[in-house]
């Protein structure tokens, strides 16, 4: 084992030195090959991150917002949603993980054509699927909960947790109702 370390160590020293010789015999060759490569590197790095959050908002949008059937929850733009939130005169947003017994129970509730009646606003659904620790830090929301916040000009104004309440099919929506009521203008 010692023996093929050394043989190792000795043939990476030779490949250096054939390298080294090669690149000061063309130093401008080698100066614009590092350069290119260093650029190229950098392009593909940039370039990950970037398909990486394309990927994720596509995945959000194929296997969350399209199982979604009520016209009262609008998905949000995932790559920009913290932006947007900040952006928006005023917005209400549902954040939760896009599954879970109290989530099934609000869509069965806004799915519910007697409780869609008197239902008087729309929300955003903010999915906790990525970033979850960073988006419970930044919103101060537990993700395992689903939470409803308001906010007017980027500010939280107000907010209620589903799994607080007792009575879900009678309080949850006269408490939607409610959630941006004082603030209007």
């Amino acid at each position: 084992m010692k023996k093929f370390f050394l043989n190792f160590g000795e043939t990476l020293q030779r490949l250096w030195k054939v390298f080294y010789l090669k690149a000061e015999a063309n130093q401008k060759k080698t100066i614009a090959i590092l350069i290119i490569s260093i650029m190229t590197i950098t392009i593909g790095i940039f370039s990950l991150q970037y398909v990486r959050e394309v990927f994720r908002a596509t995945e959000i949008e194929t296997t969350v917002y399209n199982k979604i059937d009520t016209k009262y929850i609008l998905p949000m733009d995932y790559q920009n949603s913290d932006q947007q939130i900040k952006d928006s005169k005023t917005i209400a947003v549902m954040f939760c993980q896009p599954h879970g017994e109290t989530y099934k129970k609000v869509l069965a509730i806004l799915n519910d054509p007697s409780q869609e009646e008197t239902l008087n606003r729309k929300f955003y659904f903010y999915p906790i699927v990525y970033h979850s620790d960073q988006m419970a830090k930044d919103y101060q929301i537990n993700p395992n909960q689903v939470t409803f916040v308001y906010f007017k000009k980027g500010e939280e104004k107000n907010r209620f947790v589903v799994e607080e309440m007792t009575h879900l099919n009678s309080e949850f929506v006269p408490k939607l109702n409610r959630l941006s009521q004082r603030y209007l203008d």
